[in-house]
């Protein structure tokens, strides 16, 4: 029987491979949590984080974010109907989930 209600700590996992960069897509993000969710061997490998922050919260975001140089962030407004501006994002706006991630998995 298939996992229907995994963790993030559990999608991040080493068992489901070698992460080589990831992606995640959520309109609230706290990056210190976001950062300890990753196996440390995984911490320093490029994240995209695209998200929705506006004014104070985006300055908090960046802040938060500094410290972390494998960190690449992307404001993207919660519209569903505006073009992204992150390449990224089309292919999984189309997920029913409210956040969503991607993996990129060594060869």
């Amino acid at each position: 029987m298939p996992i229907t209600n995994a963790s993030l700590m559990n999608i991040l996992s080493p068992l489901f491979g070698t992460i080589k960069a990831s992606a995640q897509f959520n309109y609230c993000i706290d990056i210190p949590w976001l950062v300890k969710q990753y196996p440390e061997e995984f911490r320093t490998k490029p994240l995209l984080v695209v998200h929705g922050e506006q004014r104070q919260s985006k300055a908090e975001l960046h802040e938060d974010a500094h410290p972390y140089t494998n960190i690449r962030l992307c404001q993207d407004e919660v519209k569903e109907s505006t073009a992204s501006n992150c390449i990224i994002y089309d292919y999984v706006r189309k997920s029913s989930a409210s956040y969503s991630l991607v993996r990129i998995l060594e060869d």
